[in-house]
């Protein structure tokens, strides 16, 4: 579990340290700081992360890896490269006409769809203490919603609980291609032909001149460090612990990420919370815990049995 919390507050500090990145280029030594753009960054950023990840689990060992595994497991592999592509696109996409914060606090349904799903294919089951919990959630994140709206939804809403559905259904395929597959061999493959196919589909709907600024050196040697942390570290923890952890677990850590990602926005923006924010984050919270105990619940039955029978 402890690996599960480290990805996922790697990858809560994805978002923030991004914005943190365009904004503080200049400071950082970046001679063109209009070089770190969302799309430059999500280009050179898992690029590199690909190319790093090969190497740190030694080319031979993942050549060898990806040769073993079956046609499944590499149709696997292309579904998510392209979900990989789809989800920040939307997510891009929606903050034109959305904001941050509603595209975090829409983003943790992605918890919430990741546990139902699993419970609906047979990967795991949810008791009644966790749907409370889950419905809870759920009510929390609409009414901070739309108090932010003003009673409505945009746009870029819809696009941020479109990519929360496919982020999902990414994680649950991934916990059964990492059968025939390795975390790292992944990894590999994930970053490297996504930022692949990013680049082409970027270029057929904006032009090459799209991606003129992605090539300064200075740009690269941020996105380095950028992708060794988050990209390799974050992006091999999470799917190690995905391929360990039941689903249950899995939904109910995530849930964490809106708070980091809050806690990261001010430690590196300055950006205060309202007062809303708190109110929809103590809601989110009442039922995360609801869900935890259900969790704790659910395992102890499956226990009690086992010690029974262990003392006859």
């Amino acid at each position: 579990m402890a690996i599960l919390y480290l990805a996922i507050a790697l990858l809560a500090l994805a978002s923030p340290l991004v914005k943190w990145l365009i904004q503080s280029g200049g400071a950082l030594g970046v001679d063109n700081p209009g070089a770190i753009s969302f799309c430059n960054v999500l280009f050179v950023g898992n690029l590199l992360g690909g190319i790093v990840a090969g190497v740190s689990f030694h080319p031979k060992r993942v050549a060898a890896d990806l040769k073993q595994a079956t046609r499944g497991t590499w149709v696997l592999l292309g579904v998510n490269v392209l979900l990989a592509v789809a989800i920040p696109m939307l997510l891009f996409t929606a903050l034109s006409s959305t904001t941050v914060t509603n595209l975090v606090l829409i983003g943790r349904f992605e918890s919430v769809i990741f546990a139902v799903l699993a419970a609906c294919l047979g990967v795991s089951a949810i008791n009644r203490g966790q749907v409370l919990g889950y419905t809870i959630i759920v009510v929390g994140i609409v009414a901070l919603v739309l108090i932010q709206g003003m009673g409505s939804l945009q746009t870029g809403d819809y696009l941020v609980l479109g990519a929360a559905f496919l982020q999902a259904v990414a994680a649950l395929l991934v916990k059964r291609m990492l059968r025939g597959v390795r975390p790292g061999s992944f990894v590999f493959v994930r970053n490297l032909f996504s930022a692949i196919v990013f680049f082409i589909v970027a270029i057929i709907l904006y032009g090459a001149e799209h991606f003129a600024e992605a090539f300064y050196g200075d740009l690269w040697i941020v996105m380095l460090v950028y992708a060794i942390v988050v990209v390799v570290i974050g992006q091999s923890a999470w799917y190690y612990s995905l391929e360990r952890c039941r689903p249950e677990q899995v939904a109910t850590a995530t849930l964490l990420t809106p708070f980091l990602a809050v806690a990261f926005a001010y430690l590196l923006l300055g950006e205060v919370p309202q007062v809303a924010h708190w109110i929809g984050g103590g809601v989110i919270l009442t039922g995360m815990l609801i869900v935890y105990r259900g969790g704790k619940r659910a395992e102890g039955a499956q226990r009690a049995p086992e010690s029974t029978l262990a003392g006859v």
